[in-house]
């Protein structure tokens, strides 16, 4: 019987900065157990947060290193906070290498005006399936484009009113807007006005979403332009390219749950079992009476 080929990876040569930066972006969803699918087509990271509400998707295709091999799938598990912290703050042209194979450590390497190298252990990984779902099969309505950095500063001024906001389409106007305690704030933007990049709607849509979720990303992202893609009470998806690094996630909508109906029925519930209770006394009465005889 021939033994089982373990899989390898051999991904070196791609910008220190850059390799952090995207890791860095992955920390503020996942936590600090990162999975990798390293595949030869590239690494692949694919984790929800742990409140299953964002999910994030970031490739790093096999070009994008300057040397590059995998022949065999094989997922793995490490410590994102020791990692970053090994890497430190690169220079910029530092350049990293990454080495492994599977249930063997970590070996990285940066290398620029001096060398350095570390090695960190896997993590013991119960459920492979943590870092391979599939992604969610949406149609959207409505796509937009535009600067990340503009979204970012009016969702920071959202987040004044209230913890989420309102995404409105209707004709080539987007509405980003929100009302709390304090008051309310609306923002429109157009292609016309250059607020949008691009803006394709194929009808009136609305959905609420949470600020701070989308906020702790953007703030992270160096890209000049991000996509909106989206749909009435549908999962928000965002989409940014950066230095060859494809970086998706998706964000649940925020539901505003409807309590005043099961008030309603539960009063009502109370009404029928107080009606319930005082009707056998009625009727205890009633034959009370019946059962009484005249004397004679």
């Amino acid at each position: 019987m021939s033994k089982s080929v373990k899989g390898e990876l051999v991904a070196k040569g791609i910008r220190a900065e850059v390799f952090k930066n995207v890791l860095s972006i992955a920390q503020k969803v996942i936590g600090d157990e990162l999975i990798l699918n390293a595949s030869s087509s590239g690494i692949l990271i694919r984790q929800m947060d742990s409140s299953h509400v964002l999910l994030i998707n970031i490739e790093l295709p096999a070009a994008l290193f300057d040397e590059y091999t995998c022949p065999k799938d094989f997922i793995f598990s490490i410590e994102l906070d020791k990692l970053l912290k090994l890497i430190g703050r690169p220079d910029k042209t530092d350049n990293l290498s990454l080495e492994t194979a599977e249930d063997s450590p970590v070996n990285i390497s940066i290398e620029g005006q001096t060398k350095a190298n570390f090695k960190i252990h896997q993590l013991m990984l119960e459920d492979k399936a943590k870092g391979s779902m599939p992604l969610p099969t949406i149609k959207f309505n409505a796509k937009i484009e535009l600067d990340p950095t503009l979204l970012n500063k009016l969702l920071d001024k959202l987040l004044v009113v209230s913890d989420r906001f309102s995404l409105t389409v209707k004709g080539d106007i987007v509405t980003l807007s929100n009302e709390g305690d304090v008051g309310n704030a609306v923002f429109e933007l157009s292609t016309l006005g250059g607020s949008l990049l691009s803006l394709d709607a194929q009808e009136d849509i609305e959905s609420l979403y949470s600020i701070e979720y989308i906020t702790n990303l953007l703030s992270q992202l160096n890209t000049d332009k991000i996509k909106l893609e989206y749909n009435t009470k549908m999962p928000l998806k965002v989409t940014a390219d950066y230095s060859g690094i494809t970086i998706i996630f998706w964000l649940a909508p925020y539901i505003i749950y409807d309590d005043s109906a099961k008030k309603s029925k539960k009063e009502k519930t109370k009404d029928e079992d107080k009606s319930t209770e005082s009707e056998p006394t009625e009727e205890k009465e009633v034959k009370s009476k019946q059962d009484k005889k005249p004397t004679q």
